[in-house]
């Protein structure tokens, strides 16, 4: 995991970086699109992402998250349910 912090810009030994932690979580929604809308409209950096975006980079966006969302979908209901991975990072600037 020290090098995804490096990835997202914070070297492991960074005196920023307090702690970090790892696990498991299951993405959960409605349908694909709907975890999509949610995680548009409500998850920050996802928010951001598509902000950043004009529109058509923001349609290839879309069906990348899409796509995701297909490929890990265990439920065979019409609904979503994935599992997924997360890094949290604490760190504090001084």
């Amino acid at each position: 995991s020290s090098g995804l912090c490096f990835f997202w810009g914070i070297p492991a030994s960074s005196k920023w970086l307090k702690s970090h932690t790892s696990g498991r979580t299951t993405f959960q929604g409605a349908d694909q699109q709907h975890w999509m809308d949610v995680f548009c409209t409500w998850y920050g950096p996802t928010q951001k992402a598509f902000q950043s975006l004009d529109d058509t980079k923001q349609k290839v966006l879309a069906a990348d998250m899409l796509a995701l969302a297909n490929r890990f979908n265990g439920a065979d209901d019409g609904t979503l349910v994935a599992q997924g991975a997360y890094l949290q990072i604490f760190v504090e600037r001084r």
